[in-house]
C-alpha cells in the first residue's frame, strides 16, 4: 500500500467515524420532533422531514466513506476517478446540509421565532403539544404539554419556557452538531478528493515512467 493510499484509507476512515456521529445527532433529532404530535403545524414539519432527511443523508455518506475505504488498497485509475468524483458530489452536498441544518438549528434556538409560534396557537382551538395529552390551548381542565401539566396554577409564560428549554432548545443543538459534524465531514471530502487525485495521477506517472 503507498502513502497516498495510507493516507486515503486513513482520511475515510475518519470519515466513517463523522458519518456515525451524523446518524446519531439524526436520531437524537428524531426523539425530540417524535414529541412533537400536532403535525398540522408547518415549524413542526419542517423539524420533522429535515430530521429523517438528515439521518438518510448520513447513511449515504457513511456508505460512500466506506466505498472508499475498501478501494484504497487497490490501483484502479479508473475506479478511483469515478469515486474522486463522488466525493465531490457528496462534498458539495455536505455544504448544504451545513447551510440547512444550520439554519433549523438557528431557527430552534432563536427563542423570539417559537414564541412568535406559540402565540400564533395559543387560545384558538388548534394546539401545539408535545406530549399525548393535550386539548385545546384554552387550557379548560388540566392538559398536558410540553411535559408540563397546564392548570389555572400554571401560566402560559411557564409552559412557553418548559416547552422551549425541554424540546425546542436540544432539538436546536442536535441540528447545530449535525451542521458542524457536516463542516468536519466536507473537510473530510476534500482531503479525500486530493489523496484520491494524487493516488490517479501518480500511477499514471508511474507506468509511464516504467515503459522508458
Amino acid at each position: 500500500m503507498g502513502c497516498s493510499s495510507c493516507l486515503t484509507f486513513c482520511v475515510s476512515g475518519v470519515g466513517i467515524i463523522l458519518s456515525i456521529l451524523a446518524i446519531i445527532f439524526g436520531l437524537l433529532q428524531v426523539i425530540s420532533t417524535s414529541k412533537m404530535n400536532d403535525f398540522d403545524i408547518k415549524d413542526a414539519q419542517i423539524d420533522i422531514i429535515t430530521s429523517y432527511v438528515s439521518i438518510a443523508f448520513s447513511g449515504v455518506i457513511l456508505i460512500v466513506f466506506i466505498i472508499v475505504t475498501c478501494i484504497s488498497c487497490f490501483n484502479n485509475r479508473v475506479i478511483k476517478m469515478i469515486i474522486a468524483i463522488l466525493v465531490v458530489i457528496v462534498g458539495v452536498l455536505c455544504v448544504g446540509g451545513v447551510i440547512c441544518f444550520g439554519g433549523v438549528g438557528y431557527k430552534n434556538m432563536y427563542k423570539s421565532s417559537f414564541e412568535e409560534l406559540w402565540n400564533k396557537v395559543q387560545n384558538i382551538i388548534m394546539s401545539y403539544a408535545f406530549e399525548q395529552y393535550y386539548s385545546c390551548c384554552g387550557y379548560n381542565k388540566v392538559t398536558k404539554v410540553c411535559g408540563c401539566y397546564l392548570n389555572e396554577n400554571y401560566t402560559t409564560d411557564e409552559c412557553n419556557t418548559t416547552c422551549y428549554d425541554r424540546i425546542i432548545k436540544p432539538l436546536g443543538i442536535f441540528f447545530f452538531l449535525s451542521s458542524g459534524v457536516y463542516i468536519f465531514i466536507t473537510i473530510t471530502a476534500v482531503i479525500l478528493t486530493i489523496l484520491l487525485l494524487i493516488s490517479v495521477f501518480c500511477h499514471r506517472a508511474k507506468g509511464y515512467y516504467n515503459q522508458l
